[in-house]
């Protein structure tokens, strides 16, 4: 049995983003093997989730922040890493390391990796990259037509890049959720580490009328989920509703009532806010969509929705670092009227739709269990130490 401290910027809590609901699982795996210690930034709207982590965790120790809206991923440079330093947070993790024996001291999200400076200490260091943020920027250039707008990004992109692969130099692995964000990296000491579910909790129902035509969730704190809305409502739905006009659509997570209020003077779509179960409006759901455009990771969205047996609708960056039998149960379009296409076609068709949902799940269940995931990162905690 190991120590392993758990350094995070978000609060390992389940329901509101994947990386929240990864940690969360990996946690709870971890401490039927280890003993897991947490400290962890907590916002307002995390702190229901300390609760649920305390039958995990040895010890909690957490530095409350505000909580910080970014308009675009471009913020997160080497500027932006810095405002998320804070004395106390370093105070504590001090303290730990002095007062503890840690084997592991793995630190999650880019942001804090800045407090593995200074610490002197036997253990292995890990960093885990939920999104390999020069790459994101790389992608919002791609997209970004105004050209004031794309230099910034550009000199942003450059310094991120730098950045990251400086500070990756001062850990022992780096961990990367993305195939094909580790291979970007080209980093040595580097690990992928996919995302997963919970294959039991998602499972389809079967007893919920199918009532929703289109369903997209998400926390709307990380643009990236806004800009998929933005890029949705603008170019595809327009297309979807000349075709199909009785198609309806619901939008669910944090924030997502504030952050879409542009949405109220469209008919038939509906942002209802955060939820506490997700699973029956994933159940009523006839398709599920991943409009994405900018970002990076892996989508834990796409895993739920897929564990539900619901085909999926995404672009290729939203399905980006998914094993390909699993494609099979996405259909992707990277412009707005085959997606539109696509949508119109599945709704119409649920021979087709089931067809698809039953290859989702089976394919989930086989390759994507939290306990297979973790396995494998457990045993490359073994050979690291």
């Amino acid at each position: 049995m190991k120590s392993i401290l758990y350094v995070s910027l978000y609060l390992p809590v389940k329901g509101i983003h994947g990386g929240g609901n990864r940690m969360f699982e990996q946690i709870k795996y971890l401490s039927s093997k280890h003993n897991v210690y947490l400290i962890s930034f907590v916002r307002n709207w995390e702190e229901d989730g300390i609760e649920p982590l305390r039958q995990f965790c040895k010890e909690i120790d957490v530095v409350r922040i505000k909580e910080r809206n970014s308009e675009s991923y471009s913020l997160v440079n080497p500027g932006f890493i810095k405002n998320y330093y804070s004395e106390e947070m370093a105070a504590l993790i001090r303290k730990k390391i002095k007062d503890a024996d840690f084997d592991i001291v793995q630190f999650e999200y880019l942001p804090m990796a800045q407090y593995r400076d200074g610490l002197n200490m036997r253990a292995k260091t890990i960093l885990v990259e939920h999104q390999l943020g020069y790459l994101c920027l790389k992608k919002e250039m791609d997209v970004e037509k105004n050209m004031l707008k794309k230099s910034a990004l550009l000199f942003r992109y450059k310094r991120l890049l730098k950045y990251e692969n400086k500070i990756f130099k001062k850990f022992d692995k780096v961990i990367f959720i993305s195939g094909t964000e580790a291979a970007a990296a080209e980093y040595p000491d580097s690990f992928v580490s996919p995302m997963g579910v919970d294959t039991e909790y998602f499972k389809p129902d079967g007893n919920n009328p199918e009532d929703t035509d289109l369903i997209y969730t998400g926390n709307f704190n990380n643009y990236q989920n806004v800009d998929s809305i933005i890029y949705f409502s603008k170019y595809i739905w327009p297309l979807v509703v000349k075709k199909r006009p009785e198609t309806n659509m619901k939008i669910i997570g944090i924030d997502s009532k504030e952050k879409l209020a542009f949405l109220r003077e469209m008919d038939n779509i509906e942002a209802i806010g955060r939820v506490d179960d997700i699973r029956g409006y994933l159940d009523r759901a006839k398709v599920f969509i991943v409009p994405a455009r900018i970002g990076g990771g892996m989508k834990g969205k796409l895993l739920e929705a897929l564990a539900m047996g619901k085909p999926v609708i995404s672009t290729s960056l939203g399905a980006e670092g998914y094993e390909e039998r699993v494609l099979n149960a996405i259909k992707i379009a990277d412009n707005p009227e085959e997606f539109a296409g696509n949508i119109v076609e599945l709704l119409n068709n649920k021979i087709i739709r089931e067809n698809m949902g039953a290859i989702a799940r089976k394919e989930v269940e086989k390759r994507y269990k939290w306990e297979r995931i973790f396995l494998d990162m457990d045993i490359m905690y073994q050979g690291l130490l």
